[in-house]
């Protein structure tokens, strides 16, 4: 099974990118659950909060 992983995928490039991948499995990341939730739920996709600079 294979899924793309997108960082920054709360808003800006990285939600513009899963939404056009959104017929792939989508792993979603990003510090802010805020907007990552909304998208994860309108793209049916899993996602998880972490900030990957630290």
């Amino acid at each position: 099974m294979r899924y793309v992983l997108i960082t920054g995928a709360g808003d800006g490039v990285g939600k513009a990118v899963a939404s056009l991948l959104k017929d792939e499995k989508l792993l979603l990341i990003d510090r802010e659950e805020k907007n990552l939730k909304e998208v994860a739920k309108n793209l049916n996709a899993n996602y998880f909060v972490c900030d990957i600079t630290k």
